[in-house]
Parts: C-alpha cells; sequence; structure tokens
C-alpha cells in the first residue's frame, strides 16, 4: 500500500506473515508469490519491523544478525524491495515478527500512521513440539549440531553447543500465547490464524481463505501447489550432507542464474533442487523422553493459546 510518510509517499506492503518458523511459512511464501498480482521480496524474511529501532547498540544488532543469519535493512533498503510494486498486493514474510510483538507494533505505528491497523496479518501455528524438534533437526542437517536432541533441552541430559547457542533458544519460540495475544488484542480480526495441521489436511481451501484475507479475488490455483519448500529432515549419508551444506552457500549463484535465466527456468531448477533436498534426507522420530518433556513444558501455553484462538488443539497434548 502507498503511505504518506513524512510527507513522501512510500510503498508498505499490504499483509505480513509474522510466523512461526517451520511451520509452512515458506510453502505459504511461495505460494502466494506464484501470483502475478502478489508480490513476496527476495530474500524471503525481511524482519524490518522486528529490529528497525530496537533497543540495542549498532555492535549488538550486526552480532545478532551474523550469528541468526537474519537479514538486517535499514528503512532505505526496505523500501527499494517494493519498488514500483504499488500495482501489487505486497507482502512480507518475516516469521521473526511473532517474536517481538512490542517492536514489530511500535513500528507498524510509525510507519503506517493511521493505516496501521489496514494492515492485514497472517499466522501459521505448528504443535511446539514438532516445531522446536524440526528446528533441530535443520542445525543437524547444516551440520552444526551433533548433540542428541534430549541433549538441548532436558535439563538433566544437558550438553553444550556454543555455536548453537549463540544462536538460537531452542525452546522460547515454542510458546505462542504472550506474543499472539498481543497482536489479537491490536489487529483484531485483521490477524488470521491458520494451523500447520491445516496445510497438510487442506492446503487448497487455506490458501483460498488467505487469497480472500489479502484481497485477491480467484478460484485459481498456483501450478506449485502441491510442492513442499524448506522441508524438514537431516542428511542420509555424507554426500547428501556436503550438497547441503553447499546450498547453504548458494545465494550468489541464485541470484546469478535469476539475472540470465527466464523466471519459468530458474523456478524448475528450484523445484528440481527441493525435490533433489527431499530424496537426500530422512527425518527421524523424536524419542520419547524428549516428547513427553516438552509436551508438559508447554501444557499450559497449549491451553491458553487454545482459547485464544479458539481453536481445539488437545491433539498437540497428545
Amino acid at each position: 500500500m502507498i503511505i504518506n510518510y513524512r510527507k513522501k509517499d512510500i510503498i508498505l506492503p499490504d499483509f505480513l506473515i509474522i510466523g512461526a518458523a517451520k511451520s509452512g511459512t515458506s510453502s505459504l511464501n511461495y505460494w502466494l508469490d506464484s501470483y502475478d498480482e502478489i508480490f513476496m521480496p527476495d530474500p524471503k524474511e525481511p524482519n524490518f519491523f522486528s529490529f528497525e529501532n530496537f533497543q540495542q547498540t549498532y555492535q549488538e544488532k550486526l552480532e545478532l544478525h551474523k550469528a541468526t543469519n537474519l537479514h538486517n535493512f535499514n528503512f532505505n533498503e526496505y523500501q527499494q524491495l517494493f519498488k514500483e510494486k504499488e500495482n501489487k498486493i505486497i507482502g512480507d514474510a518475516s516469521t521473526g515478527y511473532i517474536r517481538y510483538p512490542d517492536n514489530v507494533i511500535s513500528n507498524i505505528e510509525e510507519y503506517y500512521g493511521d493505516h496501521a491497523k489496514n494492515l492485514k496479518l497472517i499466522c501459521l501455528l505448528r504443535n511446539p513440539v514438532d516445531k522446536i524438534y524440526s528446528h533441530y533437526l535443520m542445525f543437524v542437517k547444516w551440520g552444526v549440531e551433533s548433540r542428541e536432541f534430549r541433549e538441548t533441552i532436558i535439563p538433566k541430559y544437558k550438553t553444550h553447543n556454543n555455536i548453537i547457542e549463540q544462536q538460537i533458544d531452542y525452546l522460547a519460540p515454542g510458546f505462542y500465547y504472550e506474543d499472539l495475544k498481543k497482536y489479537k488484542e491490536y489487529f483484531g480480526s485483521n490477524l488470521k490464524v491458520y494451523l500447520f495441521d491445516d496445510l497438510i489436511k487442506n492446503k487448497e481451501e487455506v490458501l483460498r481463505d488467505v487469497l480472500n484475507h489479502i484481497g485477491l479475488k480467484t478460484e485459481k490455483l498456483p501450478n506449485n501447489i502441491n510442492q513442499v519448500f524448506n522441508e524438514g529432515g537431516i542428511p542420509k549419508n555424507n554426500f547428501a550432507k556436503m550438497l547441503i551444506a553447499y546450498r547453504g552457500k548458494e545465494r550468489k549463484l541464485k541470484n546469478f542464474l535469476k539475472s540470465v535465466l527466464p523466471s519459468a527456468l530458474t523456478e524448475n531448477i528450484k523445484k528440481k533442487v527441493d525435490n533433489l533436498n527431499s530424496t537426500l534426507t530422512y527425518k527421524p522420530k523424536i524419542d520419547k523422553t524428549s516428547k513427553m518433556y516438552l509436551q508438559e513444558l508447554y501444557k499450559n501455553d497449549i491451553i491458553k493459546t487454545s482459547k485464544l484462538i479458539d481453536r481445539d488443539l488437545s491433539s498437540w497434548l497428545s
């Protein structure tokens, strides 16, 4: 949408996908981006509203972004993502937004002004036990986590991995209630919450509802609707581990290919790479001890979140 900010017209997103990570946000992002009427920036997850005016020193902010591999856009850089896209429905899928409601809402008020509450929000939630385990598998896949899962979360089994512990708190992102409550109180019906389970059972229905929420009237479904993006899992062997490690360094190559090849061809290449990722990985089941520990840890938060979004989440505790 076009916003008049300090007597200057600027282009900002019409909707935000605020999270949660490992809950289907990448798939939703790329499904939406396949529509000509919608624009989703690349790179995904600008995280602008999380860290703009964040109460840290500049050096602390740089260290945070270096450790977490987050993008760090200033205001001018963020605007450039949407240059000449004023005729599109613009989105921003930054899963970190759900973790920083106070800063995100404050920044939205600053830049959107009177239009702040016109912004549409979308949130995907996943059983926190599965979400946390998926995060763990991602770090194993990247080759930076070698501990058993229970050694990362249960105090009596705990061992330390300084590289990981500087990057992420495995457990904190599984608590939804307090952060989501702030968004719901501020945005009301402009916040739509979906479950990862909904995507698994009926992604077409979820996508149609999302499209209606952001104002795109269409019955067309994207060609990539059955493609899973950013799928979890760990390498099956050392060869798979080598290829997956390379994928984490491929952005420069990807950007080069996008600049010289037709978009349909680069999309086909991406699909083949993602299919290769599925072939090279497998998903071991979570151990019973860790599952029971996490279910008890998140029990009260799950019950409160269930009431907040008016959805039955009892399956998350079984």
